[in-house]
This record gives structure tokens, C-alpha cells and sequence, in this order.
């Protein structure tokens, strides 16, 4: 992995005891790019949300390997922005 998308909060960093997430990605060479979404809802900026996940298949298509993650469920959101069918990588998924 080589990003880190997190969706998390800035107060759910301490909640879930992560309070040394930043240093420790550091530490492995990994960037992280952090996109907080309260939880149980959708990004309230749909402008920046587009970007942030143009910015993400670009990378996915240069050969970079992204993680999306969040507290609840909306991790699931990135994978659904992707275009139908793309295993993130410029190809096709197998169905």
C-alpha cells in the first residue's frame, strides 16, 4: 500500500486509539490523504469529494496501491465513485 484514504474524523483518531496513525504511516512510506465524513452521512462538499477521487484513480491507474478506510461504512463510498467495471487498475473486473 502506498496510500492511505481515511475518512475518519479528526476526534475518532483518539476514540479508536490511533493517536499515533500519522507517524506510523510516515514510518512505513505511505501518504495519507485524509477526507473526513461524519459518520452515517455523504461528503457535504461534492466538489471536492469528485476531486479527491480523481486524484485516487489517477493514482490507482499510475500503479499506486490505495486503501480507503473509515470507521462505520463509508469506506464504501471511494469503490462506488470508481467507473463500472475498472478493477482500479485500467483494466476490467471479472464478473
Amino acid at each position: 500500500m502506498t496510500r492511505l484514504v481515511s475518512l475518519l474524523e479528526p476526534h475518532e483518531y483518539e476514540l479508536l486509539g490511533l493517536t499515533d496513525y500519522a507517524e506510523q504511516a510516515k514510518a512505513q512510506d505511505i501518504e495519507i490523504i485524509s477526507y473526513p465524513v461524519r459518520d452515517v452521512s455523504v461528503p457535504e462538499d461534492l466538489a471536492s469529494f469528485h476531486k479527491m477521487v480523481d486524484r485516487v484513480l489517477s493514482e490507482l491507474l499510475d500503479g499506486e496501491r490505495v486503501v480507503i478506510h473509515c470507521r462505520g461504512a463509508g469506506a464504501g463510498l471511494g469503490p462506488r465513485c470508481l467507473p463500472p467495471g475498472s478493477d482500479g487498475h485500467g483494466g476490467r473486473r471479472s464478473h
